[in-house]
């Protein structure tokens, strides 16, 4: 079943997106000065002033625990492992997204047409002010389209990929910590698949009116993963993760696991040959304090 099918059977809220102006997205929270410098500095070379002095390490786990998520993930179901890593270093990880330069976000979006060849792409860039016109004219295309096409991949979010390997800013440590041994043994045991990479990683704030439609990820990988960093979440907030399940006894009926970002956590899904649908629906409001925080990326 494609996702319009399964857009149209759950009836998803159509989208409304509020009206911005250029300063509206602009993170809330004041960038410290020593925090102040521009993306191609971090590139460049490390920023010692910023380097953590923490260390990221995985929580201890029984071998019940795993061998009972192991047996979900195998079954065709998701995961959720709460309290990843020290709740405190999880508040570090936060601190830093929610102060780190505006700069080093950028404003990702599908589909936007290109004039010139007549398709539709990809679009990514810098979240600075000379882009800022750019932004608010196709958030409004990205919405125009979603509205014409409802079964289609459609989104608009802000997402911080790697910076050079030179950088050790506590994103980029984040990073390091994920694809290490450790983690990437128990990736691989759950799963049951020798796992090696960690691939197409990345940050992202969903801003209010940000949004994922349904899609499959397929060829991505092996094994899906998102560690959620929102703080304080409901579900009345939107922005949930939305896993998606066809009825083997019912063709035609599709049945949703909704998962509300919790603070600390690490969901993780298995990615068959033919992928699988997921999407995640649009924010609504946000917490006076804090944004809808996640690193993604795919194990393979």
């Amino acid at each position: 079943m494609d996702s319009g099918n399964i857009r149209r059977r759950l009836d998803l809220p159509k989208f409304t997106p509020p009206v911005y102006s250029s300063s509206d997205h602009a993170p809330t929270t004041k960038i410290p000065k020593q925090l102040d410098y521009s993306f191609s500095q971090a590139q460049k070379s490390p920023v010692e002033n910023i380097v953590p002095k923490f260390v990221f390490k995985m929580s201890t786990f029984t071998d019940e625990q795993i061998s009972n998520w192991k047996k979900k993930l195998n079954a065709g179901k998701h995961i959720v492992i709460n309290n990843f890593i020290d709740d405190s270093v999880a508040g570090e990880l936060h601190h830093f997204l929610m102060t780190m330069p505006a700069q080093w976000w950028n404003f990702f979006c599908h589909p936007i047409l290109n004039k010139s060849t007549g398709r539709n792409e990809i679009r990514s860039v810098a979240y600075i002010g000379e882009n800022m016109r750019f932004i608010s004219e196709h958030w409004d295309e990205v919405e125009r389209y979603h509205s014409k096409y409802p079964g289609d991949i459609v989104y608009r979010f802000y997402r911080a990929a790697d910076h050079k390997s030179t950088c050790y800013c506590t994103l980029c440590k984040a990073f390091t910590f994920l694809k290490s041994k450790k983690v990437m043994d128990l990736m691989s045991k759950l799963s049951g698949d020798n796992l090696t990479t960690f691939d197409d990683r990345f940050a992202s704030w969903y801003d209010k009116g940000c949004f994922l439609t349904p899609h499959t990820d397929v060829g991505k990988g092996k094994l899906a993963m998102v560690y959620n960093l929102s703080t304080n979440w409901k579900i009345s907030y939107g922005g949930c993760l939305h896993l998606f399940d066809l009825d083997k006894s019912d063709p035609g009926s599709v049945s949703a696991d909704i998962l509300v970002p919790g603070f600390n956590s690490l969901v993780l899904f298995k990615l068959p040959p033919k992928g699988k649908s997921h999407m995640v629906s649009s924010v609504n409001c946000l917490p006076t304090k804090g944004s809808r925080l996640a690193i993604t990326g795919w194990y393979n």
